[in-house]
C-alpha cells in the first residue's frame, strides 16, 4: 500500500549526528517535561525559523489533544471508533494555532552555517479555555508519554501514523552507519536520533527532505520572481507541499537503540527514482492545467472562465518553482506565467459599482436598511451572473445579510441593521476566489497566492447620527408652579436620555418624542409633625413620524421626608431622579 509521508519538521539530522560540543541539547535530543511541549525548526531567517517551529508545534498539540480524546472515549466506552466531528476538528486546529501564536515562547536559537534552528514551547496551561468540556479534559489529559497514532480524516498526523514502525527492526548492534556517515552516490541519506523511535524517524525523514529543500532552491532561487515578484523565501512552503507527496519510496536501512536509550535510524532514496516520480507528477500536472485552461477558453459564462483559471493554477501550484514549459496556440510559454497573467489581467476587469447605497440614519433606527451593488466586467459593462461576492466585516459593527452571488444582472443585495455607538461604520465586498475552489483553507500557500492578487474592493458606508428628543414634561396641578423643581426634573430627563441613548434633547423637529408623566401626594404625619411626599413616574418614547414605540416603563413610588413640604417635596424628587438614572431599556 502507497504511504504518504507528510514533513513538517526541517531539522538537519546531520548535525544531530556530528555531536559537536558547541551543539544545544535539544539538538541531539528533543525536549520532554511534564508542563511544556515542544518543537523546533529551520530556516535561513530566524523569523522563518520560529514560525516554521510555531506551525510545527501546532501539529504536535493538535495530534496531541486528539489522542487524548480517544484514549478518553476508550476508558469511557471500552473502544474508539477514530472518528471525529469535521468541524469540530477544524475549529480546534484553529484554536490551537491562534493559541501557540500568543503564548508559544522562544526557548533558545542556534546557527550554523547560514541556517537558524529555533526551540519554541508552550505551557499546557495555556492551552485551556477551548470553550468546551471534552475538549478541556482532553488537553488536561497531555502527558509525557509518547504521541500514539491518530486516525482523523483530515488532520495532519504525526510521522508514526504512517505504520512505518511496523517495518522497523532494531538491531542492539551499533551500526556502521553510525560511525560513519554513509554518503553514497545516487542516494539522498537520512539519519535520525531522539527518545522515540517515531521521533528518530521523524528526523530521519527531515534530513532528506531538507536535501531536496536546498536542491530545489538551488535550482530555482529566480523562476518564481520572474512569475510573480514572490521573493525567494516565498516559495519555501510550496516545497514543503510538494515534498508531502514525493517522499513515496523511501527505503529503510536500519535502526539501533543504544544503552541510554536513544534511537537512531537510517533511510535513503533513490535520487533517479524520485526524479523519475517527480517528473511524472509535474507532467500529469501539467496535462490538467492545460485541460481546464482549454475549459477557460471555451467557456461562455464568465465566473466558469474564473473558476476554470484558478483550477488550471492549483494544479500546477506544488511545481510553480520548476520549469513548465507547455504548447499553447503552437508557442513554448511557461505555463505557470501565462495563468497567473490571465488570472490578474481577469481579476482587473471586474468592476463594483453602487446601485443604492443607504441614507444617513440615527443610532435608534433599528429599521433595515438596503444596500445593492452591481458587478459587471470590463468596459462593456457585462453584468457577472452568479458571481461570488464576501463580505469583510471588520469592525462587527453592523449586522448585515445578503446573498453569496449576484443575480442575472450582476446586482446582489444586501440588508443592513446597525448597532452601536453614532458614527461611520461600514464593511467592504470583493469576489471570493476561494468559492471556486475546494480544500483552500488547507493550503497556506494557495492562500497567499490568491492574497497576492489585486481584488476590487467596494465599500459600504452608513453613517449613524446622535438621536434628538423633543421632551414633552407632564406635571401634577400642585408641581406645575414650581419652576425650581420643574428644571430639577428636567435635568434629570435629559442626563437620562443621554446616558441611556446617547440622544440631546431638542424643542422641535426631533425624529422622536419622549412623554414624562408625573403624579405627586402630599403625606403629613399627625405623630411626628414631619411633611412626606411621595412621587410617581412613567415615561414612553415614540417615533414621530410612525408613532412606534422605542419605550415604555413605571417606576415604583417613591418618597422624601422633611420638616417642611417643600424640603419633602426637594427630597421626594432627588430621589426619583435617582431611580429615573437606573432604568435600562432593552
Amino acid at each position: 500500500m502507497k504511504k504518504r509521508i507528510f514533513v513538517f519538521s526541517m531539522i538537519f539530522a546531520a548535525i544531530i549526528h556530528a555531536r559537536a560540543a558547541n551543539y544545544p541539547d535539544w539538538l541531539k535530543k528533543p525536549p520532554v517535561s511534564q508542563y511544556k511541549i515542544y518543537a523546533s525548526g529551520i530556516a535561513g531567517k530566524r523569523n522563518a525559523a520560529a514560525n516554521l517551529a510555531r506551525a510545527e508545534l501546532s501539529r504536535v498539540v493538535t495530534v496531541r489533544i486528539l489522542n487524548c480524546m480517544e484514549e478518553m472515549e476508550r476508558e469511557l466506552t471500552g473502544s474508539v471508533d477514530g472518528e471525529y466531528d469535521g468541524d469540530m476538528v477544524k475549529a480546534m486546529s484553529k484554536h490551537v494555532s491562534s493559541t501557540v501564536l500568543k503564548h508559544s515562547k522562544v526557548e533558545d536559537v542556534f546557527q550554523d552555517r547560514g541556517n537558524f534552528y529555533v526551540l519554541v514551547s508552550i505551557d499546557l496551561a495555556d492551552l485551556q479555555s477551548f470553550g468546551g468540556q471534552n475538549l478541556n479534559k482532553a488537553v488536561a489529559k497531555i502527558n509525557t508519554s509518547p504521541v500514539s497514532p491518530v486516525k482523523e480524516k483530515g488532520v495532519v498526523t504525526d510521522i508514526q501514523s504512517h505504520e512505518r514502525p511496523a517495518e522497523v527492526q532494531v538491531s542492539e548492534s551499533k551500526p556502521y552507519w553510525l560511525t560513519k556517515f554513509p554518503a553514497v552516490d545516487g542516494y539522498y541519506t537520512g539519519i535520525g536520533e531522539g527518545s522515540t523511535l517515531q521521533t528518530a524517524q521523524s528526523q530521519a525523514i527531515s534530513m532528506i527532505a531538507s536535501q531536496i529543500n536546498v536542491k530545489i532552491k538551488s535550482e530555482n532561487t529566480s523562476l518564481l520572481e520572474d512569475i510573480n515578484g514572490k521573493s525567494t523565501d516565498a516559495f519555501s512552503e510550496v516545497i514543503e507541499l510538494s515534498l508531502m507527496n514525493e517522499l513515496d519510496d523511501l527505503e529503510f536501512m536500519g535502526a539501533y537503540k543504544s544503552p541510554d536509550d536513544v534511537y537512531s535510524v537510517y533511510y535513503r532514496l533513490n535520487i533517479a527514482q524520485y526524479r523519475a516520480k517527480q517528473n511524472e507528477k509535474k507532467q500529469t500536472a501539467v496535462k490538467k492545467a492545460l485541460n481546464f485552461y482549454r475549459e477557460s477558453k471555451s467557456a461562455r459564462d464568465a465566473a466558469l472562465q474564473l473558476k476554470y483559471l484558478l483550477s488550471a493554477y492549483k494544479e500546477i501550484l506544488l511545481y510553480v518553482n520548476e520549469d513548465l514549459t507547455a504548447q499553447i496556440d503552437g508557442k513554448n510559454v511557461a505555463l505557470q506565467t501565462v495563468l497567473f497573467a490571465e488570472i490578474q489581467n481577469y481579476i482587473g476587469n471586474i468592476r463594483i459599482e453602487a446601485v443604492s447605497l443607504p441614507a444617513k440614519s440615527s443610532t435608534l433606527d433599528e429599521s433595515l436598511k438596503t444596500a445593492v451593488l452591481k458587478v459587471f466586467y470590463g468596459n462593456a459593462g457585462s453584468p457577472l451572473k452568479s458571481f461570488p461576492m464576501k463580505i469583510a466585516n471588520k469592525d462587527n459593527r453592523l449586522k448585515i445579510k445578503g446573498q453569496n452571488l449576484t443575480d442575472n444582472s450582476g446586482n446582489i443585495t444586501y440588508s443592513i441593521k446597525h448597532f452601536g455607538a453614532s458614527g461611520v461604520k461600514s464593511f467592504s465586498v470583493t469576489p471570493d476566489l476561494t468559492s471556486f475552489l475546494s480544500n483552500y483553507e488547507e493550503n497556506g500557500f494557495l492562500m497567499s497566492q490568491l492574497s497576492s492578487f489585486a481584488l476590487p474592493e467596494f465599500s459600504v458606508r452608513l453613517e449613524t447620527t446622535r438621536p434628538a428628543f423633543a421632551v414633552r414634561l407632564v406635571l401634577s396641578e400642585d408641581l406645575k408652579q414650581k419652576i425650581s423643581i420643574k428644571k430639577q426634573i428636567q435635568t434629570g430627563i435629559k442626563d437620562f436620555l443621554e446616558n441611556e441613548f446617547n440622544a440631546a434633547v431638542a424643542e422641535n423637529g426631533a425624529d422622536y418624542t419622549a412623554k414624562f408623566y408625573i403624579e405627586s401626594e402630599n403625606l403629613t404625619s399627625d405623630y411626628s409633625g414631619q411633611y412626606f411626599v411621595k412621587l410617581s413616574l412613567s415615561g414612553e418614547g415614540v417615533n414621530s413620524k410612525d408613532g412606534s414605540e422605542i419605550f415604555s416603563f413605571t417606576l415604583p413610588p417613591v418618597k422624601g421626608g422633611g420638616t417642611s413640604e417643600s424640603v419633602a417635596l426637594q427630597k421626594a424628587v432627588e430621589n426619583l431622579m435617582k431611580e429615573l438614572a437606573k432604568v435600562e431599556i432593552d
